[in-house]
């Protein structure tokens, strides 16, 4: 009986044993309370709306600089980023968002955050 119970308590024991969760947001889709963490916990987070020019001009979260999707890829910003510097991303209604996080990806940044639409993060 006492095998059975030691037994027991050893399996809760390594059952309860494994990696303690991260308060570390994961990259991929985020929330604007994220968002915030993200550009409050790490000064060097960059922030791209990824619509036109035109518009960006019309209005963009604070913070932000403009780099349309179409040009993601080869804007020469990039040189002076490290590749775990945290991105995010926000658009329109989230398609173009989705593409670029997608491109920088591709092009080895570790920690691109999509934001998704800019409506879900008005400043």
């Amino acid at each position: 009986m006492k095998r059975i119970l030691m037994l027991g308590v050893m399996c809760l024991l390594l059952c309860s044993c494994g990696d303690i969760e991260s308060n570390e947001i994961k990259p991929g889709k985020i929330n604007c309370t994220e968002k915030n963490e993200i550009m409050e916990n790490d000064g060097n987070a960059i922030l791209i709306d990824v619509r036109t020019i035109e518009e960006y001009d019309e209005g963009h979260l604070d913070n932000s600089i403009n780099i349309p999707v179409d040009s993601i890829s080869s804007v020469q910003i990039y040189d002076s980023i490290n590749f775990d510097t945290p991105i995010i991303v926000y658009c329109r209604s989230g398609n173009r968002s989705a593409k670029a996080k997608e491109e920088l990806n591709k092009l080895g940044y570790l920690k691109v955050y999509d934001l998704g639409a800019m409506s879900n993060c008005a400043n």
